[in-house]
Parts: C-alpha cells; sequence; structure tokens
C-alpha cells in the first residue's frame, strides 16, 4: 500500500494520506515535492519496497511486538499485582522500584520505550521484592503473552 513510511526501531510505522510533527507536515498531495527523509519519512509505493529499504523483514517473518498497554492492563488485574502494591507499602525500596517501572512503562505505552530503562527497573524490583517461585511465573506469564518476554528477562544478572 502506497503512503509514508519509517522506520522505528525495528517495526514500521505507516501513514497513508499525511503526518503531522511538531515542525513539520507530509501531504499525499505534496509527496513528490519532498527531500527524503523527512523526520525519518519516506515515500513508498508498497509496505515490500519500505521494508526492503529499510533492511526489515517480510511482513510474515515479523518477531511479535511488544504490547506495553496490553502488558500494563494484564498486570494491574494480576493476583501479583496486589502482591507488589502490598510489599511497596512496606518497603521503600520495592516502592522506588514501582515508581521508577511505572514512569518507564507509561513512556512505552505512548509509543516511547526505553529498553534499558524497563530492563533496568524490572531488575530493581526483583531485587527489592523477593518475589517467590509463583509470583515470578506470574509476572513471566503476563510477559509472555504480552510479547515483552520477546525483550526482556526475570533473569537477574550475575
Amino acid at each position: 500500500m502506497q503512503g509514508f513510511y519509517k522506520k522505528d526501531i525495528s517495526r514500521l510505522l505507516f501513514a497513508p494520506n499525511f503526518v503531522r510533527g511538531q515542525n513539520y507536515s507530509l501531504d499525499i498531495a505534496e509527496k513528490d515535492n519532498y527531500t527524503y527523509p523527512v523526520n525519518g519519512w519516506h515515500w513508498f509505493n508498497t509496505e515490500e519496497e519500505a521494508r526492503t529499504f529499510f533492511e526489515l523483514p517480510p511482513k510474515n517473518d515479523l518477531p511479535i511486538i511488544p504490547n506495553y498497554v496490553k502488558f500494563w492492563n494484564l498486570l494491574i488485574a494480576s493476583p501479583v499485582y496486589q502482591v507488589i502494591r502490598a510489599k511497596a507499602v512496606t518497603s521503600l525500596d520495592v516502592t522506588v522500584a514501582c515508581t521508577e517501572f511505572v514512569a518507564a512503562i507509561s513512556d512505552a505505552k505512548l509509543g516511547k520505550p526505553n529498553v534499558n530503562a524497563i530492563q533496568a527497573c524490572i531488575f530493581l524490583l526483583l531485587m527489592a521484592s523477593n518475589f517467590t517461585e509463583s509470583e515470578l511465573q506470574q509476572i513471566q506469564d503476563l510477559m509472555d503473552q504480552s510479547g515483552l518476554n520477546q525483550i526482556y528477562t526475570l533473569t537477574l544478572p550475575s
């Protein structure tokens, strides 16, 4: 499908008719008049052309993209979330780890994941919380269901 394409980490963003940014605007009617890239955006006649240009795999070979909104919704509805909240009431370390994690996940839910910050927050929370095996498994299950397991780990570095 023709349109404006942009590579965002390892995924392809697509806008068929227009793109509006803070200091730029792209419109299909003017597509031939721009000097590309414009803030990372290019015009392509097909998604395949865009994937080739950005050196991205074909659509059918794509890995699961982490869904941070899904993860968050699953987490706050889970029993392990209540455990984390209870630990945060009695431990400043857990409270700080939770606060930093919530901030990092909030950015990710808005499409701006800082992978290193999120992993660091996970490690902080693991070190501060002393989770049981069952609780760790619950968190792992949530990560598996939302695709976060593709990027993040619950295994502390040695």
